[in-house]
């Protein structure tokens, strides 16, 4: 018998919020979708956790040998609706399982495969070691019968990773969604009712945007990105203060920048120590900048990035898993959250997802259910060796 382990404020943190990821993969021929979910059931170390509610009241995670959630997807939702992007979406809102079931699902149609798991088990950098092994496996018949007995039962986590570091670094001052000076969108048209209402979970809205790599303005000459993320970071500062202050006749921006930015604790990892139990591995931190009226868009932007590497330098991004340590809950083992600050805005690019035949095409989404608001800015690339570079 396998035990488990209590469950820690991260997971429940993510659990109550109902936080999941989806990964949709798409590929040319209905032959390679058994081999995809194999794969998944095989490595995906979510797919076999589930959260056990003990007599005692402790809440645990406990592994299961039995096979994952799968549920079959019809192949298209209907004439207009059939990609990878619009199945994902149709999964988590039509066939999500409770974690009292497992903390992770598969669904399927005949060429198209979604794999969702709670956030607790899993994040961006994770998606992109699913998809680069899953490159392999689909590709190389020598890796058609690939040894799954080596994942472990148990993901490996980044306070135990990052543990001797992490005992050693500055308390953080709070965690970003309580702290009085970062850039927030606020409603103009919230009434009593709303407020009231804000108590109850509410599912979060997208709007998205799917373009060519080389139609960004930051996309160089030398077929590179260059000043991607100051830009994103002074877009979303830019974008925030419109919203805030179109309608006013004092129109003004904020004499401040800043915001969350999520970072990859893996960057900091052997690449030959990340493997299938390096599940959810990222923080964040939340750079800072004065702005002046002689201040002009670029020198905003390399000001705040030049304080994010600044914070990363300092690990205040590893640092900062001690504030999952601190947040508090009900007793429902909900977190507390005082939504009356208005929305925070973040930044959080995953980087590129790098398919190869038979993948046609892939896709990442995030889905909750919190009472508090977050606008999230989310950036992934599609690139494959037939120059898909989206």
């Amino acid at each position: 018998m396998i035990k488990g382990f209590v469950t820690p404020k991260k997971y429940l943190f993510d659990i109550n919020a109902n936080c999941m990821i989806q990964l949709g993969i798409e590929v040319n021929q209905s032959k390679y979708v058994d081999k995809i979910i194999n794969f998944l059931s095989n490595t995906v170390i979510g797919l076999h956790l589930k959260q056990d509610k003990q007599t005692d009241g402790t809440d645990i995670i406990t592994h299961t040998f039995d096979d994952p959630p799968i549920f079959k997807l019809p192949n298209s939702i209907n004439k207009n609706q059939n990609t990878v992007q619009q199945l994902s979406e149709m999964f988590i809102s039509n066939y999500n399982v409770p974690p009292t079931t497992r903390l992770g699902s598969i669904g399927y149609n005949n060429k198209q495969v979604v794999l969702n798991i709670s956030h607790s088990v899993g994040d961006g950098g994770y998606f992109r070691y699913i998809i680069e092994n899953l490159n392999s496996y689909l590709c190389n018949n020598s890796n058609s019968n690939m040894n799954f007995s080596n994942i472990p039962y148990f993901p490996n986590e980044s306070t135990e990773i990052f543990k001797d570091f992490i005992n050693k670094s500055p308390d953080p001052i709070t965690v970003w969604w309580n702290q009085s000076k970062i850039n927030r969108v606020y409603s103009k048209k919230i009434t009593k009712a709303e407020k009231i209402s804000r108590s109850k979970p509410v599912k979060c809205k997208y709007i998205t945007m799917r373009l060519p790599l080389h139609q960004l303005q930051n996309y160089s000459n030398t077929n590179k990105i260059h000043g991607l993320t100051d830009s994103l970071l002074t877009s979303i500062y830019i974008a925030s203060n419109v919203h805030n202050y179109s309608d006013s006749l004092n129109f003004k921006f904020d004499d401040f920048i800043s915001m969350p930015v999520c970072v990859d604790l893996r960057r900091y990892m052997q690449t030959s120590k990340i493997d299938f139990s390096i599940c959810n591995n990222f923080s964040n931190v939340t750079p800072f900048s004065s702005i002046s009226h002689n201040d002009t868009v670029a020198t905003v932007g390399r000001k705040i990035k030049a304080d994010m590497f600044r914070l990363m330098k300092e690990r205040r991004d590893i640092g900062n898993l001690k504030s999952y340590l601190k947040m508090n809950f009900t007793k429902n083992n909900e977190i507390e959250l005082d939504p009356k600050n208005g929305c925070g805005v973040e930044l959080t690019y995953t980087g590129p997802l790098k398919i190869k035949d038979p993948i046609t095409d892939a896709w990442m989404g995030h889905s909750l259910n919190v009472r508090s608001s977050t606008i999230s800015l989310m950036g992934f690339a599609i690139q494959n060796e037939r120059g898909k570079d989206e």
